[in-house]
């Protein structure tokens, strides 16, 4: 094997281990992301009907 064949071979492994890198990071991003939106989306409902009980208490009384 020529110094040729292995830097060429190196650099396809590189190129590969980069790629996947970025694939990976990616997807732990849009993990992360989307729990993060749908922990606030769970936050604002909630919110949202605890207002609503304390309007309805304050109605009744």
């Amino acid at each position: 094997m020529s110094f040729r064949q292995k830097a060429n071979g190196l650099r396809l492994t590189l190129k590969l281990t980069l790629f996947i890198s970025l694939m990976v990071l990616s997807v732990v991003a849009i993990y992360c992301l989307s729990k993060k939106a749908i922990l606030n989306d769970f936050n604002v409902q909630h919110s949202a009907n605890a207002q609503g009980k304390m309007k309805s208490m304050a109605i009744d009384t």
